[in-house]
């Protein structure tokens, strides 16, 4: 599992829809210390016109796969939230993935899910307008 002690964070971004390209890539391309070097899209010239000579890989698994990522962010539909996040944990990836983790009971009862958890880190993102944000 890499540690999150490095000066740059290499992340994964699984998804460049909406959510991804709007949401997700702005924030990760802002934010001090993150590096988005991979991203998972089925729209390879979409990826490049916007963030330039990253990779893109046309499978998630193969951006799991890949050892430079060291985070994984998922954008993609729901029903693959928890199983790109499960797959990305067990390949030792730290994991921040858009609402919801998961969208059925039978995955958050998986046997492997805490293990494989407890091994990593699992953030699930969620911004709603009606909650007030602090001062």
């Amino acid at each position: 599992m890499y540690k999150l002690n490095a000066a740059t964070i290499n992340v994964g971004l699984i998804g460049y829809g909406f959510a991804g390209q709007v949401f997700h890539a702005p924030l990760l391309r802002t934010t001090p210390g993150l590096a988005i070097t991979a991203v998972a899209s089925r729209n390879p010239d979409k990826v490049h016109a916007d963030l330039g000579a990253v990779t893109v890989h046309a499978d998630p698994a193969d951006l799991v796969a890949d050892p430079s990522v060291h985070l994984v962010v998922l954008a993609s539909p729901n029903a693959t939230h928890f199983p790109l996040a499960r797959a990305a944990l067990a390949a030792g990836k730290h994991v921040v993935t858009d609402k919801p983790f998961t969208d059925d009971a039978a995955s958050r009862a998986e046997p492997t899910a805490p293990r494989v958890v407890l091994s990593s880190m699992c953030w699930e993102v969620m911004l709603t307008t009606s909650t007030p944000m602090p001062p």
